[in-house]
């Protein structure tokens, strides 16, 4: 047995990896029963099976896990592996759930029987990289409360930078983000929509905050108002000087509220 939340979690392996039921997910997170199917059945296109999750008959289950399953359960049993397990409990966003993941993630998934001495000598490593992690996601969720940034595109920026920190795999996080394409396009910065429209640059920054759709922030940039992410997106750059902001990129039916404010 395994403490998580103040509940006694029982560990089960599947293939030399730790894995969990939905059921356990509920209880361990204090969410009502079923919670974790709801998700799951949800979001099954996007999960791929062997990677994931694994489906076990209740007999089956039984065999590999005895005293686990009660013997009245007839239904199929689903368990997750950790990348699974991550992707199911990504809608629970209160406090109790960031420290129940964290101490699933390296009390549980990622936690071995103490049979050799590596496996201790790994132990701070694991929460070093799971501090790492969770700052990432921190940061990641500032972001995408950016006005025009899109949650999909700071998700991806997030997972890229988790990888690229921590080496964590998160090719398969990354297939459940939206396309790319989905949505209006917003490609034409401030002198290709002035372009558009018959406006030098700076005329059509003025007037874009005339509409309210930008203002200056206190850095001096632009930046855009509520109103504003609804036509255009806000995207993280990087110039070789090593100053960084935010460009905004509009949707070229903008031009037609330019003219029409002229």
């Amino acid at each position: 047995m395994v403490k998580i939340n103040g509940t006694d979690v029982q560990v089960l392996e599947y293939e030399g990896q730790r894995v969990a039921t939905l059921a356990q997910v509920d209880v361990v997170h204090g969410r009502p029963d079923g919670t974790a199917r709801r998700n799951f059945n949800r979001n099954k296109k996007r999960l791929v099976e062997g990677e994931d999750y694994r489906k076990f008959s209740a007999d089956e289950f039984r065999s590999r896990f005895p005293g686990v399953l009660p013997e009245r359960t007839t239904e199929d049993v689903t368990i997750v592996f950790e990348s699974g397990y991550l992707m199911l409990v990504k809608s629970f966003k209160d406090d109790l759930a960031w420290q129940v993941q964290r101490q699933l993630v390296n009390g549980y998934f990622r936690a071995s029987a103490p049979q050799k001495l590596t496996a201790v000598r790994q132990t701070p490593l694991a929460a070093a990289v799971a501090d790492s992690v969770a700052a990432i996601i921190l940061i990641g969720d500032a972001v995408a409360k950016v006005p025009g940034v899109k949650p999909g595109i700071a998700m991806a920026a997030t997972l890229s930078c988790i990888q690229q920190n921590t080496g964590i795999e998160t090719a398969t996080m990354r297939r459940v983000l939206p396309a790319a394409n989905e949505g209006p396009q917003c490609v034409l910065n401030a002198t290709n929509l002035g372009k558009l429209a018959g406006l030098s640059p700076v005329a059509t920054n003025k007037r874009l905050q005339q509409l309210g759709l930008q203002v200056k922030n206190a850095r001096g940039e632009w930046e855009l108002t509520e109103a504003g992410s609804a036509w255009a997106e806000a995207l993280p750059y990087s110039a070789h000087t090593g100053h960084s902001g935010y460009q905004v990129l509009w949707n070229p039916a903008v031009a037609s509220k330019l003219r029409e404010a002229a």
